[in-house]
């Protein structure tokens, strides 16, 4: 009986030291005590649908008696088969109040490997807050990659996380940009795909001389005004400064403008915001 009970001893103290043969998935691992807080393991990452929201977790970026092995971020992880795009984005968003992707290093750090899953190369990584979502350029057939969801808030939070494929990350052309209806608040999108860079392009017309006011939620964008619709040279009004006011004024005679939206800062992502042309009565 001795034995059998040494022997059950280092069964179970082995167990613990080795984890379990299937990972966390998704943080039901009785012997992992941090399962509670993160998805997945690197050896047993969750599976993700493309295109399909998943309830994710993460846990505090801080060390704290519930999460004592927090580094810069407690990480999840994740793997997503059947890739045949040339870009995913990854999405996350409706996260816990806490972390409203505002404040300094108050986001998640996604970083994307493949193919081959999480054993393949370095793809990229990149910040992700509930508005800005990273971009990635992947290549190859029916492949898999891996995603590791990285926590720099000190706190444990829940979020819907999403994994794109060839997301519409611009609208409009310079030959058909998207008309704007004065007043009205326009759900758009726009990107920074390169390093030249990408662009949204919109429409508005005035019927006489006024003072409009352009105003959108994020403030991650640069806009720039230009006559009419076919040129897009010889810009009005060039609002290099524009990410940090959220919204914009200037006075227009009467016509046809044209309006530019980027992304300031060059990091390959895209945006979600609302925008709004509106005419002010002074």
């Amino acid at each position: 009986m001795k034995t059998l009970n040494f022997f059950l001893a280092v069964a179970a103290v082995t167990l613990v030291a080795c984890g379990s043969p299937t990972g966390s998935g998704g943080g039901d691992d009785p012997l992992n005590p941090f399962a509670a807080y993160h998805n997945g393991t690197l050896q047993a990452p969750v599976s993700l649908t493309l295109n399909t929201p998943f309830a994710g977790k993460v846990g505090s970026s801080e060390q704290t008696p519930d999460n004592p092995n927090a580094s810069h971020g407690y990480e999840s992880y994740y793997k997503i088969a059947g890739v045949s795009a040339d870009v995913l984005a990854i999405k996350i968003t409706g996260s816990d109040p806490a972390h409203t992707g505002t404040a300094e290093n108050d986001y998640y750090y996604t970083s994307l490997f493949g193919p081959g899953g999480l054993d393949g190369e370095w793809v990229g990584s990149g910040g992700t807050t509930d508005t800005i979502w990273p971009l990635f350029s992947v290549s190859g057939s029916n492949a898999t990659y891996g995603l590791i969801v990285d926590n720099y808030l000190d706190a444990n939070t829940t979020y819907s996380l999403t994994v794109l494929a060839d997301p519409v990350v611009n609208e409009g052309t310079t030959t058909d940009p998207i008309p704007l209806t004065l007043g009205e608040a326009h759900s758009a999108t726009t990107s920074m795909t390169g390093e030249s860079g990408s662009y949204s392009y919109y429409q508005f017309e005035l019927a006489s001389p006024s003072t409009v006011d352009i105003t959108y939620e994020n403030g991650q964008l640069d806009a720039t005004i230009f006559a009419g619709t076919e040129t897009w040279t010889g810009d009005i009004q060039d609002f290099e400064d524009s990410h940090s006011t959220n919204h914009l004024q200037t006075t227009l005679p009467a016509g046809t403008y044209s309006l530019r939206m980027s992304l300031f800062n060059g990091v390959p992502a895209m945006t979600k915001y609302s925008l709004k042309v509106e005419v002010l009565i002074l």
